[in-house]
């Protein structure tokens, strides 16, 4: 019997009682958005060689660990916010392995690009000696739990294609990372979202832009630009550099990571880190996006244990080492923060009111 409810433990929550089970990773979850897209490429280059087919590997999970209908999007050229439509599919599912609906865009790629089987890579066959390009692999969820989730359910990353024997081919001349694609801050903190640029045209320009907000991804909020400009010096001779919008005053720059201080609620979303050398090829841009959660709740001065979100009923905070953990309840169960309660979350008819229905 002791085995038994162990095990249910874990199965509806994910961590013991005591919280000394941690998470394999943190789970950023708010009332306003809470399921979080994240993509992955397998390799952020690919060479291929003309008149053979490629693949350029994309793959992404849900926060949650749902298997929600995704829209799958392919773009070529300089830059995510620049490029242009080549590839869409909608209502794609992973339990499913097929799109409802799949359109080529760019009618040079004719009939020569298809997902892979069962994953939202794109496959072309045969590649064309003008194919070299940086390609990004968009996901998207799709109606309602798109609109509740805005920016934070949408995430994409680039592929450079270089194609041997091709025309133009150059390689990826400058690549942007993030230390961290999640940070946790409260209220009236100051954050400092880390970036990272390596390779040649690191000296260029580096944007900093909150979103997108929308499946067409067109709109986004500036949050400060340092704009490289050519002069008898060369490249990052000069610079036009500022805060925008909200965040002026708000916001510094130092190297490629971004500062805010006095934090607001507002403040949550996707922020990218882009960096551009416009005047030199489509493979001299990249762009990685940080999403930053903004909580009231902190761990700080609080014993390790298991803490209600005081916005969520189905959701709560592990304090473990003074690090916040915010963690999802499984799916029609909600946080039981009665200290006798046998399950971390449980259905609601054991759970007293506001989260629950028991009165007694």
């Amino acid at each position: 019997m002791i085995f038994e409810v162990c095990l249910c433990l874990v199965l509806l929550a994910g961590a013991s009682v005591n919280g000394a089970k941690l998470p394999n990773r943190k789970i950023n979850k708010s009332s306003e958005v809470w399921r979080q897209m994240t993509v992955f490429v397998e390799n952020s280059e690919v060479l291929s060689i003309a008149g053979y087919g490629t693949t350029l590997h994309c793959d992404y999970s849900i926060s949650t660990g749902e298997d929600l209908p995704v829209s799958v999007t392919w773009f070529r050229g300089y830059g995510h916010r620049d490029s242009t439509q080549v590839f869409s599919c909608n209502s794609f599912q992973k339990s499913i392995n097929t799109c409802l609906n799949q359109q080529i865009h760019d009618p040079q790629f004719g009939a020569r690009m298809w997902l892979g089987s069962g994953t939202p890579s794109l496959v072309i066959a045969p590649v064309g000696s003008y194919d070299n390009d940086n390609f990004w692999c968009q996901i998207s969820l799709e109606g309602e739990e798109f609109a509740e989730n805005g920016e934070i359910g949408i995430d994409e990353k680039s592929v450079v294609m270089r194609v041997r024997y091709g025309h133009g081919e150059t390689p990826r001349l400058l690549v942007v990372s993030v230390s961290d694609e999640n940070v946790v801050t409260s209220v009236g903190d100051t954050v400092t979202l880390s970036c990272n640029c390596s390779l040649a045209f690191c000296d260029w320009s580096t944007y900093w832009y909150k979103g997108p907000v929308n499946l067409t991804k067109n709109e986004y909020e500036m949050v400060y630009e340092k704009v490289s400009y050519q002069g008898s010096g060369g490249p990052g001779a000069g610079y036009r550099e500022q805060a925008m919008n909200r965040w002026i005053g708000r916001a510094t720059l130092d190297g490629f990571s971004l500062t805010i201080s006095n934090i607001e609620k507002n403040d949550a979303g996707r922020y990218w880190c882009n960096g551009e050398a416009m005047s030199v090829s489509t493979t001299a841009a990249d762009a990685k996006s940080v999403v930053l959660e903004v909580n009231p709740f902190t761990c700080s001065g609080k014993t390790d244990g298991l803490y209600k979100d005081p916005d969520d009923c189905s959701s709560y905070y592990q304090c473990y080492g003074g690090k916040t953990y915010h963690q999802a309840c499984a799916a029609g169960t909600v946080f039981n923060s009665d200290p006798a309660a046998i399950f971390v979350c449980d259905v609601p008819e054991n759970v007293a009111p506001p989260c629950g229905t028991n009165v007694n």
